[in-house]
């Protein structure tokens, strides 16, 4: 598998991972130490049990919201860009949804991916998503 095959399909299994609320498995895509942007600033998260319990408060703040966590998306569309060996930098295009399956809204994604014992893994995660503006850690 090429690096940005690679590097798409660790960012569809981290939307898939969201999705089914499996917040556990979401560590697993991110580097030990993580910077996320939003609309409401940066903030930085170190281990596992902080980066999971940060997804599970966006999926309370998103279901407050009628929001979904199902997330549409075309990997083919991904755009991954090579910064050196062990870095790339992808950008993608999410939707989400209500529960009902209603789409509600499309924003951008750019992550800057890092090549770690073999697997890609999100160092940095941006997002302009409108519906995670007061997204913070728990």
């Amino acid at each position: 598998m090429s690096d940005q095959d690679a590097v798409i399909a660790t960012l569809i299994s981290y939307y898939d991972a969201i999705g089914a609320h499996e917040f556990d498995a979401i560590p697993n895509y991110f580097t030990n130490s993580v910077t996320i942007v939003t609309l409401a600033g940066s903030q930085s998260v170190t281990g596992a049990p902080q980066l999971a319990g940060l997804y599970r408060n966006l999926w309370e703040t998103w279901s407050a919201k009628g929001i979904s966590t199902k997330m549409g998306y075309s990997g083919e569309e991904f755009v991954v860009l090579p910064v050196q060996s062990n870095c790339k930098l992808a950008k993608t295009q999410l939707t989400n949804f209500d529960f009902d399956g209603n789409q509600l809204q499309t924003w951008n994604c750019t992550y800057v991916m890092v090549k770690e014992d073999g697997n890609w893994l999100i160092n940095l995660a941006t997002s302009d998503n409108r519906a995670s503006a007061d997204w913070q850690k728990t």
